[in-house]
Parts: C-alpha cells; structure tokens; sequence
C-alpha cells in the first residue's frame, strides 16, 4: 500500500463486502491528521471531523465550545455560520455532539457540490473559530440584572443542562457514569453542571481548543459514492495552512478506570415526578473499547439476558413486582474507554431499594449454572445479523452510525476498522460459541459474579430539590449582588448592553456573500417518485382489501405493514388505543406464552410492531389507522407469516400480568420522557384545542394518555378487568377485513407474491365489520399549562392552518422555515437564551406551531410568540433570506430515506390522499414562492383567533406567572 495522494499516504484498503463498502484508511503526511473513507454507492455522502475532547472539571466546556465555534470564523465572520447554513442549504444532515470525551461534527449532503460547499465551511468553522466574548457570554454564561433589578445568569449551555439536570434519565446517567470511572476524566459531566458552567473563563475556553483542536488530535471521516481521491485532495487543501509537524506529546490519551477490589453503591435524587418512587440501577466496568471480540460477546451477552420478552434476567426483575419496569439505562453502553453493562428498575417502592440488587445477582448466579435456552440463542443471533445486514436512516444518516463503530475503537487508539465488519464480528462469535457451549454462562461469571467493579446507583425523589436549587441560586445572587462593587457593577452592565448590541446587530452583506450558497435553479425541481403497484384482492366491491408492492433495492430484507381502519372506536374506547396496539404484538399467541412468542419473533423477524397514526386528507377529513407491520428475511417469510397470522388471528388476552408490565412500561416512558420531550408534549397539548386531529394525537400520546395510564395503573384489580375488556372490544372493532391495506416493500417481485398471498389469507378470516364513523373528538381552543418537576419551561402556541393543497401551504413552509431560523433563533434562543424556538408547519395535519425548547422565560416567550406577525412583516423584505428560506424548505422535503420509510411514506401519502400531481405542483408553487406570496400566507395565517398554548414548567412558576392569563392548570 503506502500510496500518496494529495498529501495523504493510504495506509489500508480494505473491502467488506457484507456491507458493501471499502474503506480506507490514510494519515496527513505534515500533520499527522487521519482519515477514514467508506466508499459506498449511498448518494447521501457524509463529512465530519472527530476531536478527543477530555473534560477537566464540570463546566462543560467541550459542550460550550462545540456551540461556539459553529458561530463563525475569519473567513467566515457571521455570528451564527451554523444557522445560517440551516437557513439556506441543501443539507440533509447537519449537526454536532458533545460525548463524553469526543466532539463531533458532521455535515450530510445529496449534492456534490453543496457537499463540499458545507465541508469546506464546517472545517474552516472548528480549526479557525473567531471565539468572540459576546459568543461565550450567549452560549455559555453572563449576568446580567433583570426586570425588577435582581441578578441572574443566563447562556444556551447554562439553560439546555438545567432542563437536563431535571430529568431522572440524565440524572441516573450522570450518577453511573460519574462514579463508575471516578478516577477518569469520566467523573466529570462534559456537557456542564449548571452549578459550575458559571466558574468557566474565556481565558480557559479559548485555551481549550487551542490544545484540543487540532489535526493531529482529530479524525476526519467521510462516507458516500464520491471518490477517495477527491475527498483526499478536498482534505488536503484543508490542512495545507498547517505546517508545523504532529507532536506525539499532544496526542490526547484516554487512560484506563483502575479496577476496584471491592463493589461500591452511591445515591442520588431526582425531582419528585408525583410519585414516591425509586430507582435502582446495577452496573458493571467491562472491556477495553478496543477490544471488539470481547465487546461483540458482552452485546450478546446483554441481549440474551434483558433483551427480549424472553429473556431470564428481564423476566425475572419484572416478574418479582419489586419494581414496574426496568430502567432506561439498563444495557450495555459501548461510547467510553471502557464499556459498561446496566440493568435496574424503576418505580420501586422504598421498602423494595435493597432487594433489587441481591435479585439480580442471584439470578445472574442461576443463569450461569443453567445456561440459556437455545431458541433464545439462535434469537439473538438472528437480531443481530439482521441489523447487521439492513439498511436503515432513521433520525441520523446511515454513514454515523458506521462512523460510531470506528470512533468506538479510534479515539481510545485501536484499529480504526476493527468494529465496522459487524456481520464478521457476528460469524467469528457464532464460531467461538461452536466450540466453547457453555461461552456465555462463563462470561456471566468473569465479567458479573467475579467482577468486583460493581456499581448500585439508588435514585430517590426529592419533593424539595427543585425549589431547595432554586433557593440557594437567589440567596448566591442575592450575595454576590450585595457584595460586588461599583465597578464590577458597572462591568456587568457594560457586559449586557455589549452583548445585547452584538446581539442584534445583523450581519453584514459582505459577511453573508463569504458563505457559499446555492441558488433556488440549483436545486432539483421534480419530486422523487416511490415506485408502486396497487391491485384489489378478492374483488371490486368496496371494502376490499387493497395490496400496494414497492420494488425497491433492500438487500434482501422485506418489509409488510398491514393496516386496519379505526372508524368504528368509540370515544370510550380511544383512550385505550395504544396499549391495544403493544398488547396485540407483545402477548402471546395460539399455543404461545409471551415468552414463546418472544422467541419466534427474535428467531425469525426482524422485529414485529403495531403503531397508530393519523391525519387528514388533502380534503380535511379526519383519517386514522393502526398499522401491524413485520420486517425479516426473504428465506423467512413462512415463519414470519405465521407469527403475524397467530398474532392478529388468536392473540391471548388472558395473560393479565404481560398486559399489566406492557401497561407500567408504556406508563414510565411517557413520564420519563415529560421533561427531555417537555416541548412535544406542550405542542400536542396545544394542537390538542386545534383540531380533531391534534386532539386524537393529544390523548394518545401526549398529557392525556399520561394521565389514563396512571389512573389505570393506580386503580384497583377492576381498573385492570376494564382495561381488559377494552382492549378485546378494541380487537373486535379493529382487526377486521374490510378496508384492510396490504404494503410490501422488498426486491423480489415472487417474494413480494409470496407475502402478498399469505397475508391475504390471513385476512379473509378476520370478519367483516361496519366501517361507519363513530368517533368524534370536541376541540376548541383553548390554554392549557401542565406542571412538571422541571428547572426551564416549554411554550407552544399553535394555529389552525390550512392542508396540503390550498394554495397556501407551499407558503407557510416557507414562513415556517423564515420564523425558525430568523426571528425566532434570534429572540427565543439567542437572547432569551432557551436552547431552541422554532416554528413548523405540518400540512398533514392542518396545523402551525411556535415552540420554545428548556426556556428559562415563560412570559417573554408568549410575547414573542405575540408578536411573530410584526416581526415577520419586515423579515419577508429581505429577497436573500427569502431565498435561503426557499432552498432549505425545498431540501427538508425531499430527504433520503431507507428503503422501509420510502415504502412506509409511500402509505402515509395515500391515507393523505396525496398523489404525485399534488407534490409536483406543491413544489413548484414553493420554489417561485415571492415575499408577496409569503406575506399572504402569513396574514391569512395571524389573522385568525383559532389558535391554544400549550405551557409546562414548575407549578409555581405557572401559577405565579399565569394566574390572570386563563389558563387551565392541570
């Protein structure tokens, strides 16, 4: 090898065809820079530059330096390059992480040259930042005096790890992690403890990427169809302005936990959720991250013992009743120095805390001696061969998660490749486990019951916490106010009335010509067409069930979805809908216990889901659905049939304790996820006055359904007999024939036939039922402020808007997108200091929202919110933001999808009643969109009073500030 290109020597090639990609490995011959390059035939090819970033102390100074050097650097002199790069490009990924001991930044693109137009940007951003002052006043912190003269602090990060260190999964994390590495780096919290982020100087900031920031202490990682020669040269002209040769003395090191000789417990507290309830989480220090062998048996290890249905250790915690489910941070965690396995539960009664862990061990004991069920084995082994071969974009390009495995070995010094090759690592394990039968017993012993590296993590709920915090931050302003001089006095002032002039003082045309930019001709005017065919089986009559195939390329994975008409619920039985929807595949079947059929599923699927949706049609009408669908292998169908078909046919509702887990689980991940979520939640609650639509979405996912799980759940035995008796109504209500629609997306033409007839056999032994509509929802508009144990608030307002084909709605995509990026990330996150305002529109459900994200304002935002028709009347003046607008719309709206959401979009649009003419005249109309246009929309939008806030913050706070405003506090 040893061949140089561009500067660069490639040090490695090689080919994995399993998951067809080369990759590559190079090194910067001056800097000593690496570089990773997966070539592929993924036209969404991905950039992104990976630093070591050690915390030293807890004022989250990776976490503020990675929000900061996005704001702009000296050639490119904006004072937020990152959103302006989300104003105005085609980007389809954009994005930085601050881990623990790594920061990241990435940056996606299905056009060449905007590929490289925001490389070359995001680059320049991270090795030559402009670091100004007002920059590390807005994100990390300031003082500054408030309205009735008193101090504060205030910054993005300072805000953003408030609302974090309100929520019990961050809190649970962060005692883990803490005190399970305490004499690394990992004791330290590289996101910020708001306690500390005010002691960080700008001295130490800047000092920090001095240090950290460079080509020798980085990995550059590119993924995608564009050549490796021209990522090289691309590369290279990057890191030409750095001559001075790599020092093996900077290179960051990421050293080793020392083991304990004895295991070690620690408690911690979190706000009261309403509830007097506990957690306990159990955890053990594993491997080396460089050591995938081992890392790849303890992740099959974890699977075997909690995760599934059927898994001993899970189904052990859950059967004892000593808790209600297991805790979010049970498995493994594999993004450290060294790994860590995690198992707990949640909603543990007081006199229950000390039994957790000694049930846990003695299972672990009993397993080790036992083994495993061999089904269950052959299981987790298909689970993990098939992520292994499935191509998936979820939330993130499919080119991360491949760069998460090679950071995982990377960063901590090991082969860079070693964890990429899943499959491989999967067929080398399956050939350990051949020779060695009792292997994973064996690893229960070393690694669990003869480790003495052990950690019990008790969370316990504070009713004062919240208000004990907030006490003791005024009694320090308070202080510091009454001790400060008038000097300092005097600086804090002047700090303000800089930093509020840096804020709103608009960027210069010539700063803003520096960013290279596409132009609305550069960007593809025709919508990407899904391919489909549609056939009625059976026969014409209305009712039949309608079969929809999507020849795609997915590598031999099919994919089905059946999905049933919901018309004929009830109001009574609305509530109950999601839990019917768990139960109907998470039970048991025919002959099958849940445990049973847990393991068919594992053995022969890729996973089995039921999920409800809704929206409106092109013409306003209210549609919902539940969809059952199914993913597995093309030499599996017949057993993958035959699960869907016992399943759907003869699911067992007799298994009361299953339902009652399925119930407590579904109950604890809403009230879990009230806090990260609080601004989905505030949003749903205000759709929820809108529309029938928002008011469906409202009780089965949002505040509502929170409220009948826990009701439910702290009934009586009756509670449970009614909610049994709901769900089989519900089975008798839904799972019916008539206007049944089939969706399969696989390459296979005879495959996809395959499926298509055993389905429909399937379904002629459902019955046919009437299809009328008895469901009708009330909504008016209405505020609604919900309180929640939380230091930052949530703030929605949302308006009734029109659907996909008024003439507006390519419009108030557009106002969606100026609102965002303009007015509301000026006033909500840059001043205000909130970690995120936004505005969406959702043509799908006819509705426009205003939200704020852990805000420390509550009223400031509802004026803002107020005021967004003032605000925008100027705003749309501007013919280049205008623009931007028009490009960055145009861009989200066509993102890459994997081949399971492209066949998936393609049923959702026909629910919609949404065809191809629709979107090409909907973009057409977007891309010629004029100010004048945009201003339309937006009065006829503003006009109108059909609109609701949706509010969560802490109960004082609501009732201190709200008490006149005519909310409804719940």
């Amino acid at each position: 090898m040893n061949k140089q290109v561009a500067g660069f020597v490639i040090e490695r090639v090689v080919e994995i065809p399993e998951m067809r990609v080369c990759a590559y490995e190079a090194r910067h011959l001056t800097t000593g820079a690496a570089l990773v390059h997966l070539q592929c035939d993924d036209s969404e090819n991905l950039f992104a530059i990976a630093f070591r970033t050690p915390p030293t102390d807890n004022t989250g100074l990776p976490h503020i330096l990675e929000h900061s050097v996005l704001a702009g650097s000296h050639r490119y002199p904006l004072k937020d390059v990152f959103n302006e790069l989300i104003k105005g490009s085609l980007q389809t990924f954009l994005n930085a992480f601050t881990y623990p001991d790594k920061t990241v930044f990435p940056v996606a693109s299905n056009v060449k040259k905007e590929f490289f137009n925001l490389a070359r940007v995001y680059s320049d951003l991270v090795f030559n930042p402009r670091l100004l002052p007002q920059t590390f006043w807005q994100e990390a912190h300031h003082y500054r005096f408030n309205e009735q003269g008193g101090l504060d602090i205030s910054g993005v990060v300072y805000n953003e790890m408030k609302g974090a260190y309100s929520s019990v999964n961050s809190l649970a994390f962060k005692a883990l992690q803490e005190n399970l590495y305490p004499d690394t780096l990992y004791r330290f919290d590289s996101g910020g403890d708001p306690q500390e982020i005010p002691q960080l100087t700008f001295e130490n900031f800047c000092n920090y990427h001095r240090q950290y920031y460079t080509p020798n202490n980085c990995l550059f990682f590119t993924y995608g169809n564009i050549p490796l020669n021209e990522q090289l040269e691309f590369v290279g002209s990057i890191l030409q302005e750095f001559k001075t040769p790599p020092s093996p003395a900077t290179m960051v090191e990421i050293p080793l936990q020392p083991q304990w000789r004895e295991p070690r417990s620690v408690t911690a507290y979190y706000p009261l959720d309403g509830k007097e309830m506990a957690q306990v989480d159990v955890a053990w220090l594993l491997h080396d991250a460089t050591d995938k062998k081992n890392g790849t048996l303890l992740s099959l290890l974890a699977a075997l013992l909690i995760g599934s249905a059927a898994s001993p250790l899970r189904k052990a915690l859950l059967e004892s009743r000593l808790g209600e489910d297991l805790t979010p941070t049970s498995g493994m965690e594999q993004e450290l120095r060294q790994g860590f396995f995690c198992v707990g539960l949640r909603g543990v009664k007081r006199e229950n805390i000390d039994k957790v862990e000694g049930l846990i061990l003695e299972t672990l004991s009993r397993i080790a001696q036992t083994g495993f069920a061999d089904d269950l084995v052959e299981g987790v082994f298909h689970q993990t061969e098939f992520i292994g071969r499935e191509i998936t974009r979820k939330t993130y390009p499919y080119g991360i998660v491949l760069m998460s495995r090679i950071l995982q070995s990377w960063l901590y010094g090991g082969d860079a490749l070693a964890g990429l090759n899943f499959p491989q690592l999967i067929a080398t394990a399956k050939g350990q486990l051949a020779e060695e039968p009792r292997l994973f017993p064996e690893l229960i012993t070393k690694w669990f019951l003869q480790n003495p590296h052990r950690l019990t993590v008790r969370m316990l709920p504070s009713a004062t916490m919240l208000a004990d915090k907030e006490a003791a931050y005024r009694r320090e302003m308070e202080l510091l106010q009454e001790t400060i001089s008038h000097e300092q006095e005097a600086a804090i002032r002047a700090m303000s009335t800089q930093l509020d002039a840096y804020q709103n003082e608009k960027n210069s045309s010539l700063a803003l010509a520096s960013l290279p930019m596409l132009d609305v001709a550069d960007i593809p005017h025709e919508v990407e067409k899904i391919p489909v065919k549609t056939e009625l089986l059976g026969n014409n009559t209305a009712g039949a069930i309608l079969l929809r195939q999507h020849n795609l390329f997915t590598n031999g994975v099919c994919y089905l979805q059946v999905a049933f008409d919901l018309s004929a619920i009830t109001h009574e039985q609305v509530f109950a809908c999601p839990l019917f929807a768990k139960s109907i595949v998470k039970l048991g079947a025919a002959n099958n216990g849940y445990e049973a059929m847990a393991k068919r599923v594992s053995r022969f699927t890729g996973g089995i889901a039921a999920n409800l949706h809704c929206g409106l049609t092109v013409h306003g009408k209210l549609w919902r659905r539940l969809v059952v669908g199914g993913k597995f292998l093309a030499g599996d169908v017949v057993p993958a049939l035959a699960i869907l078909t016992e399943l759907i046919l003869e699911g067992r509702l007799d298994e009361e304790k299953r339902i009652e887990e399925l119930l407590l689980e579904a109950k604890n991940g809403l009230a879990m996820s009230l806090i990260p979520s609080g601004h989905l939640f505030a949003k749903t609650s205000a759709l929820a006055g809108i529309s029938e639509y928002g008011a469906l979405e409202e009780i089965w996912g949002g505040k509502s359904q929170l409220d009948f799980l826990q009701k439910i759940a702290g009934s009586s035995a009756t509670g449970m007999d009614e909610l049994i008796t709901s769900i089989a109504s519900l089975r008798q209500a839904i799972l019916q024939q008539n206007a049944a629609i089939i969706n399969i997306t696989a390459d296979d033409a005879r495959i996809q036939r395959q499926i298509a007839e055993g389905i429909e056999a399937t379904l002629k032994r459902l019955p046919r039922g009437i299809t009328e509509d008895n469901l009708r929802l009330q909504c008016a508009p209405r505020n609604i402020a919900v309180a929640v144990p939380a230091d930052v608030c949530f703030v929605a307002k949302a308006f009734k808007a029109p659907s996909y084909t008024h003439p507006l709605a390519p419009f108030l995509s557009v106002l969606a997108q100026l609102l965002s990026n303009s007015y509301l990330y000026q006033e909500v996150r840059a001043i205000g200091g909130a970690y995120g305002g936004f505005a969406s529109y959702d043509a799908g459900g006819g509705s426009f929202s205003l939200v704020s994200y852990r805000d420390p304002h509550l009223l400031r935002t509802m004026d803002v919110f107020e005021k967004a028709p003032q605000a925008f009347a100027s705003l749309v003046q501007d013919k280049t933001e205008v623009k931007k607008a028009i490009v960055a719309t145009a861009g989200r709206m066509e993102k890459p999808l994997d081949p399971s959401g492209r066949g998936f979009l393609s049923l959702l649009r026909y629910f919609n009643g949404l065809d191809e003419e629709m979107r090409q005249t909907f973009r057409e109309a977007l891309l010629s969109a004029r100010p004048e246009d945009i201003k339309t929309a937006s009065d006829y939008l503003f006009s109108q009073n059909q609109y609701s806030y949706g509010v969560y913050g802490s109960e004082k706070r609501l009732q201190t500030e709200l008490a006149d405003k005519g909310f409804t506090l719940r």
